[in-house]
């Protein structure tokens, strides 16, 4: 039913653009929920949630495995190089420390 709504919401306009407005309530809402800005693309929304999600799996890896980084790439099944290289990137050096640290 909300497939139709929505086809129904662009039926005669001129361009593809739906807003919240004319979507279906539980939709719009879930929409609001994203905290979104209007013009940022669900792609590049998309992109910073699987980056949040990657992060925090990876965070929650090295408390888990106390920063040892092979046991955290074999949980992950990635490499220990890629690991490396996405702790940089989404800046958990403090993360690894603090979890070794632990670990004493």
């Amino acid at each position: 039913m909300a497939g139709k709504r929505a086809r129904n919401a662009t039926r005669g306009r001129r361009h593809d653009t739906v807003t919240a407005a004319a979507l279906p309530e539980e939709i719009a809402l879930s929409v609001a929920a994203t905290g979104r800005e209007p013009g940022v693309s669900a792609e590049s929304a998309a992109v910073r949630d699987l980056d949040a999600v990657e992060r925090d799996a990876i965070r929650t890896a090295i408390a888990r495995r106390q920063g040892n980084l092979t046991m955290v790439a074999n949980d992950l099944r990635i490499s220990k190089s890629t690991l490396y290289l996405k702790i940089d990137k989404y800046g958990l050096n403090p993360t690894l420390r603090q979890a070794r640290q632990h670990d004493r």
